[in-house]
């Protein structure tokens, strides 16, 4: 399992809000396959990243989908 610890930030709520309404138009499969990009990147530490797979792993639970990444909120 990849970890990834996360410093939050002003804001970070409102943009995993965005990312969540745009993944929410989408499929099971087409949600995976995000996924799968992202792993094959690695996490790289970017911010932003960190937020967008938050966001991911959030819609995974909501879909009570299998999520293999784990961010930790620091």
């Amino acid at each position: 399992m990849n970890t990834y610890v996360q410093v939050e930030r002003p804001g970070d709520d409102e943009e995993i809000a965005k990312y969540r309404l745009q993944f929410a138009s989408r499929t099971d499969d087409e949600i995976r396959e995000l996924s799968n990009k992202q792993k094959k990147i690695g996490m790289v530490g970017v911010h932003q990243q960190g937020l967008y797979v938050r966001a991911l792993m959030e819609e995974f639970a909501d879909r009570a989908m299998t999520f293999t990444f784990r961010v930790d909120k620091e």
